[in-house]
């Protein structure tokens, strides 16, 4: 869970933004992004950064016109472990045009209980959906009870990346009765001729429980339907885990 407090005065907007799990587990970094809307003039603007113990030197910001409007973005990037221990950092925005007095947007990742590492299930294609002549067929990656919430899914063919174009992963799912643990499901889909074929399809799931990440890999064992479920942990870098130095 994260905490981010927003200050909106009039048409004015203040907020920040996390930093993505792409960027946390595959790059091991961490950018917050502070974003003001609704700003009458962009002249003399300030976008000041600062924690609860230093201020940051910042660049120019960003400004977008849109409808007479303009929208300033300036971003931050911290250290993975800054950001994984629940630091504070706060966006300070001044136009005087468009602000009476400055304007503070508060961002800290917020933890509400012990870390849960995810199961982790592969369900492959039904022998009926082989067959339906649709010419696609449907992998299902379940992650399930995970926490903190960051969790990141990618996908392998035959150890090549799998284009994002071609599976989707749900929102998080939170678990009903009131316990601080997530679950989500990737479905990925995959033209019929190469599941039959033999395809080695790997779901790769990054959570910072997980050193190294779980690899699971499902094979159609022949071209019957006949289906083999292989589930497998294979050693990835370092880097997948955002806690690692």
């Amino acid at each position: 869970m994260v905490t981010v407090t927003n200050d909106c005065i009039g048409n004015v907007h203040v907020g920040i933004s996390p930093p993505s799990v792409e960027e946390i587990f595959l790059l091991k970094e961490a950018t917050l992004t502070c974003k003001a809307t609704g700003l009458v003039s962009a002249d003399d603007l300030e976008i000041k950064w600062a924690s609860e113990t230093k201020e940051f030197a910042t660049g120019t910001p960003e400004i977008i016109s849109v409808n007479g409007y303009f929208t300033a973005v300036s971003k931050l990037k911290v250290t993975l472990e800054e950001w994984a221990r629940g630091d504070k950092f706060f966006c300070t925005v001044k136009q005087k045009d468009s602000l009476p007095s400055p304007r503070v947007a508060a961002y800290h990742r917020e933890l509400d209980g012990p870390s849960h590492r995810p199961a982790v299930f592969l369900l492959s294609p039904s022998p009926q959906e082989s067959t339906n002549g649709n010419g696609e067929v449907s992998l299902t990656c379940f992650v399930k009870d995970f926490y903190p919430e960051e969790v990141y899914i990618t996908w392998l063919h035959s150890d090549n990346s799998v284009p994002q174009t071609f599976y989707t992963t749900t929102n998080l799912i939170p678990k009903k009765n009131g316990k601080p643990l997530f679950s989500v499901y990737s479905k990925l889909t995959v033209p019929t001729a190469e599941w039959t074929d033999g395809g080695i399809y790997t779901c790769v799931v990054y959570h910072e429980t997980i050193q190294p990440p779980t690899r699971m890999i499902t094979r159609n064992a022949d071209s019957t339907g006949k289906q083999t479920l292989v589930n497998v942990g294979l050693t990835l870098p370092d880097k997948a885990n955002p806690c690692s130095n």
